[in-house]
C-alpha cells in the first residue's frame, strides 16, 4: 500500500477515535447529536400517554420514553404540547383500533381514546404556528412484535398499519431545522429502520383533515361511567342497552375563528340547567338523573362559518331527527332517557346531514313534547353578514383563542400581525363591562380549598369576566385541562343575596373553579368578556391581574397536611382516608317547602314504595325562579368533602395516583370501592356514605352567609367542623319532619287498603300527573310491590311501575303478564286461587311462574324444569290471549294515594 495513503488512513483514524471519545465523554446528555438534537431557543415538546390498566402516566419530554416496556401494556391516548415558544404549536392524529385514523387534536388536547380498551396503532405529528419553519419533529414508537421503529418526521406516520399491533411507547423530540435525531436517545435504539410497517407493503400514509375544525364529545353512561371522547358524528352512548345518558362533554378542536360551542342539558328532577361551554360537563355526575334534552350552539366567528347538529336516540322514540343552532333535541314531558348522540359540524347553510354512521332517523322532528310551554328558550342568534370593504385583507382574518390555549391562529391580517385582542374587539366591548374599569379581590370561600371564592368587585356583570391561572404546580400532577375561574350558575338557599338574577351579594359574587381545573392561587389574570350577542361572551386575555392566597386543591390539602416521608404508601393513603372520613358529610336534596302545591295537601306516592322518597315528592325539588338557577345549599356544595359513593373513591384514586403513578387502581364491581395495588400489595378504599339521603327541607335552613364581616355571617370564620356540624343539624330536623309525612303512608289504615291485586292512583314522578300503579303480591303473602314492565287487565305497566294507555301487545312482546283470579295447586298440592305473575325468560321464549307456585320469593335455576304446564306460558298461548283488550280503558276502582285525599282513599272511574 502506498506510504502517503497508509498515513493519511492512520490520521482519519485518530480524528474519528477522538470524536468517538468525545461523544462517550458527553453520554449523560439526552439524545446528544453532532448536528445538534436539542433546540437553540430552548423549546421542549411535553407528552404524555394514557396506558392499559395504568391510566395517564405523568408528563414527560424531550425524547424521554412515554409508555411502557415489557409489560405488553397498550397505548390508548395521547397529549402533546410545546413549551418555550408561543408561536410554536402542534398537532397530532392517532390510528385507533376500530376506527380508524381520528380527527386531528393541538396543543394538549386528547387524541386517542379512555374507557374503551382501544389500542394505538399508528401516529402522526406536525409542528404549526409561525415559528413552525424554524423546527423539524422526530418521533418513534415501540410496537407489539416489532420493538422500537425508526424515526418519523414532520407528519410521517409511524407505527403499523393493518397488522392490529399496538403501540407500547414512544418519543417525541423537536430539533433547530436540519438538525438530526439519533438512533440512540434516553438509552434506546431502534430495531428497524422503517417508521412505518404496513400490511399492504405502503411506506406512508396521507391523513386528511388537518385542517378539518373537530366536534369532540364525551357522555357519562349509566353503570359505565365517562365513555372515550367521539368525534364528528360518531355516535356517543349506548344502543339497545336501556342505559340513560348522564353527563356530557362538547369542545373544538382545530378552531380556525374565534367563538365558544355553548351548551346545556334538561336533567331529570333539575329541569334545564344553566348554559356552559367548551368541555365543561353538563348534567350531572354520580346522581343516577338522566338526561331528556339537550340544546347546543355557536358564538362569535364560529357561528358565522359552521352550523352544529345534533340529534339524540331518546327512549321509547329511538333516533330522532337533527336539530341545530340551539334547538333542543330529546324529549319533554315524557320522563324518558337520552341513550346515544351524535354530533356535527356543517359549513354553514350547507343543510342538515342525513343518514351517519349508518343510523337513520325514525322521524324528522328532534323535540318530542307534549305542551307547547316545554318549548325552551334558544338564544342563539343568526349573525348577520357583514361586508368587507378593505381589499388588502385576507378574507380569513387572524383572530384570538378565547380559551388562552396555545392554538395557533390560522390566517394572516396582511395590515398588521401585532393587532392585540383588546383592540380588535374593541367595539364588541362595552364600556361597562371593560374589567380595566374595576376593581377585584378574590378571597377563598373555604381555605386552603380552591373551590369555592367570593369575589369583591364594583364591576355590574359577573359573565362578563373571568380568571385565568396560567402557572399551577397542579397541571401535571392532577391532570387539569384548564385553569378558569367563573361565576357559579347556582344559586344557593342559604345565602342573602343583593341581587338575586345577577348573583350579587352584598359588594361581590360566589366564584368557583371550572370542572376539572385546578389553581394554587398566586397571580391570576381577568379575562375581558367579549359581548358576542344577547348576553353571551368570549374571552380574551387582560393586562389586568388580581392576587390570590395559596390554595391547594382537595388532592393536594390530603397529601400535604395528612402524609409525611416518613409513612409508608398505604399509611399515606390510610391517613388520606381517615381526613375525609373525619369531616364528611352525605350529600342530600333541597326540597322547597316555600311554595306548596294547594292541590296536592297530603303525601303521595310516586311510582315505586318508597316511603320516603314520596314524602320528598310532596316538596319539588328547588329549581329557582323559571328554572333559570339549580339552588342548592353553599354550606353543603363548598365543603369539600362529600361521603358519598363515587366522589370518596374517585378523590382517592388521585391521591393514590398522584402519590405513586404506577399504581394499579381497578375497581372492585361495588362502586364505592376501589382496589388500590402498588408493590404487589393491595388495599381498598372509598365508601358509600351513612346518611340518610331523604333531603334538607327549606324551612330548616337558615341564612348563613351575608359576605359582610358580620357576627351573623357565616363566611367570616369558615371550617369543616362547623360546615359539617350544620349540615348534619339540617338533616335531622328534616328527618324528624319527614317521619311524621311518612306515618300517614304506613299507617294501618293505608296498608289495609293498598292491598295486592289493587290499582293505585299516584303521582308520576317528577311530572306531577296522576297515573296508576298495579300493587302486586305473587311469592309470599306479607309482600308486594308495584310492578313494571307487565300485563294486567288488559293493560300495560311500563318500565317505570305506570299504566300506559294505548299501548299494544306488538309494542311489548316480551313484558311479564300476571293472570287475575287464578286457580291452581301450589308446590304443597294445595289449591289456591289469587293472581299469578308468568315472568318471560328470554333463553326459552316462555312465561314461567315459579315465585307464585312455590310460594316464597326465591327459587333455584333447575326448578324450572320442574314446573307443571299450568305455569308455563308459550309463544303461542300469549299471542292468542288478547292481552291488550282494556289499553284505552282506565282502571274501574282502587285506592288513591296522590296528594288530593287522604291515602287510601277509595277511587272510581
Amino acid at each position: 500500500m502506498n506510504k502517503n495513503k497508509t498515513a493519511n488512513i492512520k490520521k482519519i483514524t485518530a480524528a474519528l477515535m477522538s470524536v468517538i471519545m468525545l461523544i462517550s465523554a458527553l453520554v449523560s446528555v439526552p439524545c446528544l447529536s453532532t448536528e445538534a438534537a436539542t433546540t437553540s431557543q430552548g423549546v421542549s415538546v411535553v407528552y404524555q400517554t394514557h396506558v392499559e390498566s395504568v391510566g395517564w402516566q405523568a408528563e414527560v419530554k424531550d425524547g424521554e420514553m412515554s409508555g411502557t416496556s415489557g409489560r405488553s401494556l397498550r397505548l390508548e391516548g395521547i397529549r402533546i404540547r410545546m413549551e418555550g415558544a408561543s408561536e410554536l404549536g402542534i398537532q397530532y392524529t392517532t390510528h385507533c383500533e376500530k376506527y380508524g385514523w381520528l380527527p386531528w387534536s393541538a396543543n394538549g388536547e386528547m387524541n386517542g381514546t379512555e374507557g374503551e380498551s382501544k389500542r394505538l396503532e399508528a401516529i402522526k405529528l406536525q409542528l404549526t404556528g409561525s415559528e413552525a419553519a424554524s423546527y423539524d419533529v422526530y418521533y418513534r414508537v415501540h410496537a407489539e412484535s416489532y420493538g422500537w421503529l425508526g424515526w418519523a418526521k414532520n407528519g410521517q406516520a409511524a407505527g403499523t398499519a393493518g397488522l392490529s399491533k399496538r403501540l407500547e411507547g414512544i418519543q417525541i423530540k423537536v430539533v433547530d431545522k436540519g438538525a438530526q435525531a439519533p438512533n440512540d436517545c434516553q438509552g434506546i435504539s431502534s430495531n428497524r429502520q422503517e417508521a412505518y410497517i404496513s400490511s399492504t407493503g405502503d411506506t406512508d400514509i396521507t391523513v386528511s383533515g388537518a385542517e378539518t375544525v373537530n366536534v369532540t364529545y364525551r357522555t357519562h353512561v349509566e353503570r359505565y361511567g365517562w365513555q372515550g371522547w367521539k368525534h364528528n358524528g360518531t355516535v356517543s352512548g349506548t344502543s339497545g342497552e336501556s342505559k340513560r345518558l348522564e353527563g356530557i362533554n362538547i369542545k373544538l378542536g382545530n378552531k380556525k375563528y374565534s367563538g365558544e360551542i355553548l351548551y346545556r342539558t334538561h336533567v331529570e328532577r333539575y329541569g334545564w340547567q344553566g348554559w356552559v361551554s367548551d368541555g365543561t360537563m353538563a348534567g350531572t355526575s354520580g346522581e343516577s338523573k338522566r338526561l331528556e334534552s339537550i340544546q347546543i350552539y355557536l358564538t362569535g366567528e364560529m357561528a358565522k362559518h359552521y352550523d352544529i347538529y345534533y340529534r339524540v336516540h331518546a327512549e321509547s322514540f329511538g333516533w330522532l331527527g337533527w336539530v341545530k343552532n340551539g334547538e333542543p333535541a330529546g324529549t319533554a314531558g315524557y320522563s324518558k332517557r337520552l341513550e346515544a348522540i351524535q354530533i356535527i359540524l356543517a359549513e354553514k347553510n350547507a343543510g342538515a346531514p342525513g343518514n351517519v354512521a349508518g343510523i337513520s332517523s325514525v322521524t324528522a322532528t328532534g323535540f318530542q313534547y307534549k305542551n307547547q310551554s316545554q318549548i325552551p328558550d334558544n338564544p342563539y342568534v343568526e349573525p348577520k353578514e357583514e361586508t368587507n370593504t378593505n381589499q388588502n385583507q385576507s378574507t380569513q382574518e387572524e383572530v384570538p383563542n378565547p380559551d388562552n390555549n396555545t392554538n395557533e391562529s390560522v390566517g394572516t391580517n396582511t395590515e398588521s400581525n401585532t393587532v392585540s385582542d383588546a383592540e380588535k374587539y374593541a367595539d364588541m366591548i362595552p364600556e361597562e363591562y371593560k374589567v380595566s374599569n374595576y376593581t377585584y379581590k378574590i378571597t377563598p370561600l373555604v381555605p386552603p380549598f380552591n373551590e369555592f371564592y367570593f369575589v369583591e368587585t364594583d364591576h355590574p356583570n359577573p359573565n362578563a369576566f373571568r380568571f385565568v391561572d396560567s402557572d399551577c404546580e397542579y397541571f401535571a400532577v392532577e391532570d387539569a385541562e384548564c385553569w378558569i375561574l367563573h361565576q357559579t350558575y347556582v344559586r344557593y338557599v342559604d345565602v342573602e343575596y343583593t341581587d338575586y338574577e345577577t348573583g350579587r351579594i352584598h359588594n361581590g359574587y360566589i366564584f368557583s373553579k371550572q370542572y376539572d381545573s385546578e389553581t394554587d392561587g398566586g397571580t391570576l389574570m381577568v379575562q375581558q368578556g367579549v359581548n358576542n350577542y344577547g348576553d353571551h361572551f368570549f374571552f380574551i386575555d387582560s393586562e389586568v391581574t388580581v392576587e390570590c392566597e395559596p390554595v391547594k386543591s382537595k388532592v393536594g390539602y390530603l397529601i400535604d397536611n395528612c402524609t409525611n416521608e416518613n409513612m409508608t404508601y398505604f399509611e399515606k393513603l390510610d391517613a388520606a382516608q381517615a381526613e375525609i372520613n373525619k369531616y364528611s358529610v352525605y350529600p342530600e336534596s333541597i326540597n322547597d317547602t316555600s311554595d306548596v302545591n294547594e292541590n296536592f295537601p297530603y303525601p303521595h306516592y310516586i311510582s315505586g314504595l318508597h316511603e320516603d322518597q314520596c314524602v320528598m315528592e310532596q316538596y319539588d325539588v328547588m329549581f329557582g325562579d323559571g328554572e333559570d338557577y339549580i339552588n342548592r345549599l353553599l354550606v353543603q356544595e363548598a365543603h369539600p368533602f362529600s361521603l358519598d359513593s363515587l366522589g370518596v373513591p374517585s378523590l382517592m384514586g388521585k391521591v393514590a395516583r398522584t402519590l405513586e403513578p404506577d399504581c394499579t387502581i381497578k375497581s372492585t364491581g361495588s362502586h364505592y370501592s376501589y382496589a388500590i395495588t402498588y408493590d404487589g400489595e393491595t388495599h381498598y378504599y372509598g365508601g358509600s356514605g351513612s346518611g340518610s339521603g331523604n333531603g334538607i327541607f327549606t324551612d330548616v335552613v337558615e341564612k348563613l352567609y351575608y359576605f359582610d364581616n358580620s357576627d351573623k355571617d357565616f363566611a367570616a370564620n369558615p371550617s369543616l367542623a362547623s360546615m359539617s356540624d350544620k349540615i348534619l343539624e339540617y338533616g335531622k330536623l328534616s328527618d324528624e319532619k319527614l317521619a311524621g309525612y311518612e306515618e300517614m303512608l304506613t299507617g294501618e289504615a293505608v296498608k289495609n287498603a293498598i292491598f295486592p291485586g289493587n290499582w293505585v292512583k299516584i303521582r308520576e314522578d317528577y311530572t306531577g300527573y296522576e297515573v296508576y300503579a298495579y300493587a302486586g303480591m305473587f311469592s309470599v303473602d306479607t309482600s308486594y310491590s308495584f310492578l313494571s314492565d307487565t300485563w294486567v287487565d288488559g293493560r300495560y305497566i311500563d318500565s317505570y311501575e305506570i299504566y300506559e294507555p294505548g299501548a299494544k301487545f306488538e309494542d311489548h312482546p316480551n313484558a311479564d303478564i300476571v293472570i287475575r283470579n287464578m286457580t291452581y295447586r301450589d308446590v304443597s298440592g294445595t289449591t289456591v286461587t289469587r293472581d299469578v305473575q308468568f315472568i318471560y325468560y328470554s333463553n326459552r321464549d316462555e312465561w314461567l311462574a315459579p315465585y307464585s307456585y312455590l310460594r316464597r320469593n326465591y327459587y333455584y335455576s333447575d326448578t324450572l324444569d320442574t314446573l307443571p304446564d299450568y305455569m308455563v306460558l308459550t309463544r303461542e298461548e300469549v299471542e292468542a290471549m288478547d292481552l291488550d283488550y282494556n289499553t284505552d280503558k282506565l282502571p274501574e276502582s282502587g285506592v288513591s294515594c296522590d296528594g288530593t285525599v287522604v291515602p287510601g282513599t277509595p277511587f272510581y272511574n
